[in-house]
């Protein structure tokens, strides 16, 4: 197991990973003492393996050689960019974060696990600032037992805890819970991962699922900030309570929020030669759901009309409280020419996007599809032959691009 989750991720992403790993108070900077205190519990749980090797070794002394290289600006913190400059100039600075390669083979394959967080830079299930993954200091502890409860020698817990505080294993000082969609451990057996915060419980999005259970929020319904702003669920929305300093955030009400259309995916200028057809599409998304037309610029019909070569299609989706409209022209002519609005509206508001139709005449027999950036000021034609375009666009797939159109021969 240890070997094959060492292989994922690019190796920026473990940098990433591992440079939140060290940020144990979460601020965006690695100071010596957070350092100096990883390091020092890998001296720990290797002690006992490596005895001869670390003699003549401290942590401090590591960490203060780590700092030289590392922090450029030399004003006793290392920023990410800094930890990764540092490490993509020197391969095994992770290696060398600890002292020395050949720890790992001296190491049973529970310790070797836990050490591979931070000496092979294990890429995690989801990396983001705010996550606490503590499973390898639980394995670098000495012993399973716990003693004596006391709370004054309980770690302060950190400023900011996402997914709210649990108490750790000894039920006695408390710690970050893990948040939605961090790994997490189902049941008392295992400790490694953590226990999942408020509202959160620990098993496989599917059953069918092979991978590690997550923390999955047990509520899907969406909710509406006191911010106006819509959450996918009841965690998010306590997530992002944890984080405002203002301390003003509040659930508003049960539901998306009340918006305004806003057109996530407006219908591009098109260029086509005459007798082509030709697509243009509009993705909205709003709540209440909104109404969406098609008009020409000049007319005060709204489209289709009584022209038997113009059609709409409308549908739901493809996000949620969204709808997606295409327009289509078959048999271009001169004379259908001009601008044409996806206009878009609800009982909170309206929006409107507008994309401009130019029709060639003559020209190649197979047709070609310009992409027009226009402005006020100047007009940049790119033309781009038509299997550049994912056919999935017509059918309202959402491939992360502006909508555009789409042509056929």
């Amino acid at each position: 197991m240890a070997l094959s989750i060492l292989l994922r991720g690019s190796i920026r992403e473990k940098l990433r990973w591992t440079f939140n790993l060290y940020d144990l108070n979460k601020d965006g900077y690695i100071n010596k003492e957070e350092m100096t205190d990883i390091v020092r519990a890998i001296y720990d749980m290797m002690g006992k393996y490596t005895y001869p090797v670390l003699k003549d070794e401290a942590p401090r002394q590591h960490v203060d050689a780590f700092f030289q290289k590392m922090d450029k600006n030399k004003d006793g913190v290392v920023t990410l960019d800094e930890f990764i400059v540092s490490c993509q100039e020197e391969s095994d600075c992770g290696t060398k974060a600890v002292g020395y390669r050949r720890m790992a083979s001296l190491l049973g394959p529970r310790s070797l696990l836990a050490l591979s967080h931070i000496v092979l830079f294990l890429a995690p299930s989801r990396c983001a600032p705010g996550f606490y993954h503590r499973g390898w200091l639980r394995l670098m502890k000495e012993g399973n037992l716990c003693g004596p409860c006391r709370p004054d020698r309980c770690p302060p817990t950190p400023p900011s805890c996402p997914a709210g505080t649990v108490l750790d294993d000894c039920g006695c000082c408390e710690e970050c819970a893990n948040v939605e969609g961090q790994m997490c451990d189902p049941d008392g057996s295992q400790k490694f991962y953590g226990r999942c915060g408020e509202g959160l419980e620990c098993r496989r999005k599917t059953p069918t699922q092979s991978a590690e259970p997550q923390c999955v929020c047990s509520s899907s319904h969406v909710v509406c900030g006191s911010n106006n702003r819509t959450y996918q669920n009841e965690c998010q929305l306590r997530e992002a309570i944890h984080r405002d300093v203002s301390g003003l955030l509040h659930l508003q009400r049960q539901g998306p929020c009340a918006t305004a259309p806003q057109i996530s995916r407006p219908p591009r200028d098109l260029q086509m030669q005459a007798g082509g057809d030709v697509t243009f599409g509009c993705e909205v998304t709003a709540y209440p759901v909104a109404h969406l037309d098609w008009k020409r610029k000049g007319k005060e019909t709204f489209l289709p009309g009584d022209d038997v070569n113009v059609s709409v299609q409308v549908r739901g989706g493809p996000r949620r409280h969204g709808i997606t409209s295409w327009l289509q022209i078959h048999s271009v002519k001169k004379s259908d020419e001009g601008v044409y609005i996806c206009y878009t509206r609800n009982a909170y508001g309206e929006s409107f996007a507008s994309a401009e139709l130019q029709v060639i005449d003559g020209g190649p027999s197979r047709p070609v599809m310009k992409t027009i950036i226009s402005s006020r000021i100047s007009s940049l034609l790119q033309i781009e032959d038509d299997e550049d375009y994912d056919e999935d666009t017509e059918g309202g797939d959402d491939d992360g691009d502006p909508e555009s159109g789409v042509v056929s021969p």
